[in-house]
């Protein structure tokens, strides 16, 4: 999504529907420059205070009292790195699990390592697996290993 406009836009035509519960998943290095709060979030302090109350920013301005906004601090990778048993077991390399709890170790959180362009969650990925693809690692890795039964 480029601007607010379209962010806001998808999740208001949702507002009409007396059932529905609306959320989001939104990768918060990947929004816009307008969006709400975005210039505070991006100031100096605690992150995660910073992201609740850019979340709240964000409720506030959708104003449905089934709204829940979610946005993510990084990009899929980051998720990787609070289960570093399945994913060295996923890609059958050793010491892959230490690696990745060193950088959740360093970074306090696995949604915290840092963004930097070379060390952000999905950069890290990369240096530590080589064969790492960001649609392709996990589908592609599942196939040869199904094939190979």
């Amino acid at each position: 999504m480029s601007n607010w406009n379209q962010i806001h836009r998808h999740p208001l035509r949702l507002t009409n529907d007396s059932d529905a519960w609306i959320s989001t998943l939104l990768d918060f290095y990947g929004l816009p420059e307008d969006f709400p709060g975005l210039p505070e979030a991006l100031s100096a302090g605690d992150p995660q205070e910073k992201f609740v109350a850019l979340q709240d920013r964000f409720a506030a301005k959708l104003d449905h009292q089934r709204f829940i906004p979610f946005l993510a601090p990084h990009e899929f990778e980051a998720w990787l790195f609070s289960a570093p048993d399945v994913v060295e077991a996923h890609f059958g390399k050793a010491r892959l699990a230490d690696q990745l709890r060193d950088a959740v170790r360093q970074a306090g959180a696995p949604e915290w390592i840092d963004h930097d362009a070379d060390t952000h969650p999905k950069a890290l990925s990369r240096s530590l697996v080589d064969v790492y693809g960001e649609t392709s690692g996990g589908p592609v890795r599942e196939r040869r290993v199904q094939g190979a039964r």
